[in-house]
């Protein structure tokens, strides 16, 4: 039990109803990822744009439409950044100010 899709309003990042038949059943991941749940697709080239998965898009439309819809949507985005902080600082064993956020990589 890894995880499983959830509606992206309660999106953290994981919960425990994701079942695999086995560890070495790829299956349920390559269905989050479109371009190769098709078959007969492998892409191991993933070093500059690897293909976007149904979480990630799922996480950028809930940013778009509280952008588009939401009057004033940066306190929430702020508070949403903080839980995540602290989160992955638990995750990581460290303080959570010491783990920043930014826009890109670049």
């Amino acid at each position: 039990m890894v995880g499983r899709i959830i509606p992206y309003e309660d999106q953290i990042f994981t919960s425990q109803d994701f079942n695999f038949s086995s560890k070495y059943d790829v299956e349920k991941y390559r269905e989050l990822v479109p371009v190769v749940s098709k078959p007969g697709i492998t892409y191991v080239n993933a070093s500059f744009q690897p293909p976007m998965n149904t979480i990630v898009r799922n996480g950028l439309d809930k940013f778009l439409d509280e952008a588009e819809y939401e009057i004033h949507p940066k306190p929430k985005w702020q508070a949403t950044t903080q839980a995540t902080r602290e989160l992955l600082a638990t995750v990581f064993n460290v303080p959570a100010n010491s783990l920043a956020f930014t826009r890109d990589t670049t």
